[in-house]
Formats: structure tokens, C-alpha cells, sequence
């Protein structure tokens, strides 16, 4: 998990602070990886390609074992919906990895649509209810507490204004 917010005197005010703090951070992930996509030799051809209207996200690789290598990259296990964040022209959408479609179910993430920087973009993450302790409940979803806040913790950018990111290594689009 990206951090731990608590406060005892004010539960509601932390959760919005910490739902800016993460759009905050997701945002300049945004302008490093639009940054990162236009240095790349690829020319456009005219006008911007259209953006894909799905995708299959990358998949964890279950492991017995825990283990430590250089070559692998490490992402904490959230306890929530597995989303693909697709955005264009000011609208969202939400898509399971079995192509389910969320954007009704998780309306109060809507407004993630107006704070990224970009006309088209496809994010991979997982919407995830965070608990006045800062703690994924999955149970916050499923039954709608008032005490949890609904977030989209993002792990990749896919394709960005007219790019696509997954031919750039993993590695790179996650330097942020």
C-alpha cells in the first residue's frame, strides 16, 4: 500500500486527503509517462490512432514461496476489484479483467476522469475500499460503508494520448 492515513479527530477528512494525495501522485505519473511516450522514436501517423477498446491487463504470477530478484517487480496485494480505467475525452469507464463493466458500480470515481491531463488514456488498477485505518476492506465495496472511501490505486498506464505504453519495458513506466 502507497500509505497508511489515520486520525482519529477527523476519519472523513483523512480519506479525502488521502484520495488527493493519490491523485495528486497519479497525475505526475501521468505527465512522466506522457513525457517518457513522446521521446520514443515511434512515428504518428496522421492525427492520433484510436485508442483500444480492451485490453488483457498483465497478470500476477502466483509463487509458493516468497522470494527476492532483481529481475522481478513487486506490487503489494490489494484487496479489491482488478479494474482497466479507460478515459477518453473526459469520460470514464471501468472495466473488469473478465470485461465486466463497473462504471455504474463505482460512481464516485467519475470524477478521476476530470484530473488526469489527457485526452485518452488506458490504466490498469484496482478500485480498492480504504477504511478510516487505511486498511483495504473488500467488504467496503461490496456493502457500501460510509466509513470507507472508494480509491483506484493504479499500477500501469497502458496507452496515453494516441501511445502505446506496453511496448515501453514495465520497468520504465514505473520509474515514477
Amino acid at each position: 500500500m502507497w500509505a497508511r492515513v489515520y486520525n482519529r479527530s477527523n476519519n472523513r477528512q483523512v480519506s479525502l486527503l488521502a484520495r488527493l494525495i493519490l491523485i495528486l501522485l497519479f497525475s505526475l505519473l501521468l505527465l512522466f509517462l506522457q513525457s517518457l511516450a513522446m521521446s520514443t522514436n515511434r512515428k504518428r501517423s496522421r492525427g492520433l490512432p484510436a485508442m483500444p477498446t480492451s485490453v488483457e491487463p498483465m497478470l500476477p504470477t502466483p509463487i509458493k514461496l516468497p522470494f527476492s530478484d532483481s529481475d522481478w517487480l513487486f506490487e503489494p496485494k490489494l484487496d479489491g476489484f482488478r479494474a482497466l480505467c479507460f478515459l477518453k475525452d473526459g469520460k470514464v469507464r471501468f472495466l473488469s479483467r473478465n470485461k465486466r463493466n463497473l462504471t455504474k458500480r463505482f460512481l464516485e470515481l467519475r470524477e478521476i476522469s476530470s484530473l488526469i491531463k489527457a485526452r485518452t488514456a488506458i490504466i490498469d488498477g484496482e478500485i480498492v475500499a480504504i477504511d478510516k485505518d487505511g486498511m483495504a476492506k473488500f467488504d467496503g465495496l461490496s456493502r457500501r460503508h460510509p466509513e470507507c472511501a472508494t480509491v483506484l490505486y493504479c499500477f500501469d498506464l497502458l496507452y496515453l494520448d494516441g501511445f502505446d505504453l506496453t511496448a515501453c519495458p514495465l520497468v520504465k513506466r514505473k520509474l515514477f
